[in-house]
């Protein structure tokens, strides 16, 4: 985990004021050090479940357990597809989460949801 950037705040009075929840304290001789912890989306953690998820979905269709499915090129485009659709859904799940409580349970949530919600999408979609 990503330790809280480090600021050095220096003014010519003293005082202390919040911004953004965010507590300063300005004093003219010594330098004050405010913890900024960034409350963000990583969507690296989405990218890396969809692609594992992806890959165990090719993994036990089209591949018949194991990675044949690689060389050819046709499988790669519905590779992408698959991928597209179960981000997509993933996305939006975890963003909804993350509205109400963001951290780690967002993101279980939005995984375990989104690629559902993604998956069906698709199957609705190729189906008709």
């Amino acid at each position: 985990m990503k330790k809280p950037t480090q600021v050095k705040i220096e003014t010519a009075s003293f005082s202390q004021y919040n911004v953004a929840g965010i507590s300063y304290i300005n004093n003219p001789k010594r330098m004050s050090t405010v913890s900024l912890s960034t409350n963000k989306m990583k969507t690296w953690v989405l990218l890396l479940a969809t692609f594992l998820i992806t890959n165990f979905l090719f993994f036990i269709d089209e591949g018949y357990f194991d990675f044949t499915w690689m060389s050819l090129w046709g499988n790669w485009v519905m590779f992408v597809i698959y991928f597209l659709f179960i981000f997509t859904g993933q996305w939006l799940m975890t963003r909804l989460s993350w509205r109400f409580e963001p951290g780690p349970l967002s993101y279980i949530f939005g995984i375990t949801l989104g690629s559902v919600l993604g998956g069906g999408l698709l199957i609705v979609l190729l189906s008709a």
